[in-house]
């Protein structure tokens, strides 16, 4: 089981610039984005004001579920949001992480896993943005 958060990079800036009715529509649109882009078995959800969680089910491995976060990525990368009034560019930097499911109970294991890829992802956050990173125990 696999857990990604995927964070909209400089988010603050386009609601500065556009407002946020423009961020509003990129919210929509991103999501809808996200939905095509991800695994069919995944679920998808907000996370946060300008975050998204997506828990990738299935038998995933660790370059599989990479592929999948980079794939998510270049396409936001290269995706414009746009309506009447403005046309507008974003990133993301997504953090990951995967486990398999022992005795546990679900809870914790849910637990666990949002904790370590928001780990993550604040780990590709400080050197960077527009990046994937797992994770690493």
């Amino acid at each position: 089981v696999g857990m990604i958060i995927i964070d909209i990079d400089n988010f603050k800036r386009v609601i500065d610039t556009y407002g946020r009715m423009i961020g509003d529509l990129v919210l929509v649109q991103l999501t809808d984005l996200i939905h095509e882009n991800k695994q069919a078995e995944d679920l998808l959800g907000r996370y946060g004001d300008k975050k998204f969680i997506i828990l990738s089910r299935g038998d995933v491995d660790k370059k599989s579920i990479h592929r999948q976060c980079e794939h998510i990525r270049r396409a936001i990368e290269g995706f414009k949001f746009f309506n009447a009034d403005a046309c507008v560019q974003v990133t993301v930097s997504i953090g990951f992480y995967l486990d398999r499911p022992g005795n546990g109970k679900v809870e914790s294991l849910l637990d666990d896993l949002i904790d370590k890829a928001e780990q993550a992802l604040y780990q590709v956050k400080e050197k960077s943005k527009n990046q994937t990173f797992t994770k690493r125990d």
